[in-house]
């Protein structure tokens, strides 16, 4: 744990803050930060600092996919497993994409008409491939150096 003033409640208090990473119910990874009140022992505030949106996958359902909020939006971007990013290639044959963004964390509907659901398929894909490597290898990403691959869908 780390000393930290915390002061959003108002009253400044002096308070700990513990890191506990592991797994969530649903197998994603979890780092969860816990303020608690250096006096009292009481639990101030927790936050998940992995953050999970809600994906619609036209070949796997309903999954989770890393995200990560960036002002008042979400990018489909994955911070647990080395930043691995879904872009739109939008029909071209080459270059970068366009990083696929979203208002509300919900990515595609399942169907193919939705540009979404073909990133979630890859993202989702991207992080099975990301935790069989972890799990079974013990490597952080295919070549063991903590980066995330780059997804790019809708080529051509």
């Amino acid at each position: 744990p780390r000393k930290v003033i915390w002061a959003a409640s108002g009253k400044p208090v002096l308070a700990y803050e513990t890191v506990v990473t592991g797994v969530q119910k649903d197998g994603t990874p979890s780092r969860l930060h816990v303020i608690t009140d250096a006096a009292t022992g009481k639990k101030l505030y927790q936050y998940q600092a992995i953050e999970n949106g809600k994906g619609n996958s036209q070949y796997s359902g309903k999954v989770t996919v890393g995200s990560k909020k960036v002002g008042s939006s979400y990018e489909l971007t994955d911070k647990a497993r080395g930043n691995h990013r879904t872009y739109d290639l939008k029909h071209a044959e080459s270059g970068t994409g366009k990083l696929f963004k979203d208002a509300n964390d919900v990515w595609g509907n399942g169907k193919p008409s939705n540009a979404q659901t073909a990133a979630v398929d890859a993202a989702y894909g991207a992080q099975l491939t990301w935790d069989y490597y972890k799990s079974v290898h013990g490597r952080k990403g295919i070549n063991g150096d903590g980066k995330g691959a780059t997804s790019r869908v809708h080529y051509g």
